[in-house]
């Protein structure tokens, strides 16, 4: 029998964009220092993952899934559906800030 370790990650980002920023950059060594290769990262990044929206924030969020190969499953699995998880009141403001 083989055993299999997971090392889960639930994160909840800040909302503000510059504590983002910190937060991300803050998170890559506790996950580097896990004695295993088999990460499940999820949570609330409150950041939309689109270039037109908080690029410094995306960038930093690149970087955390570059380092250690973590993708969007739901995009991956949904490459052009359009679903949000957040509206404004009026409902023209529309983001998927949860992945």
């Amino acid at each position: 029998m083989k055993i299999i370790c997971v090392y889960l990650v639930n994160i909840y980002a800040p909302n503000d964009q510059n504590q983002q920023i910190n937060f991300f950059d803050k998170i890559i060594d506790p996950i580097r220092r896990s004695s295993t290769n088999n990460i499940l990262l999820g949570g609330d990044f409150n950041c939309p993952l689109t270039e037109v929206d908080k690029k410094r924030t995306i960038q930093a969020i690149g970087e955390l899934c570059n380092r250690f190969d973590l993708v969007d499953v739901w995009r991956t699995q949904h490459p052009n559906k359009k679903r949000y998880s957040w509206a404004n009141d009026l409902g023209k403001i529309k983001c998927r800030l949860d992945f």
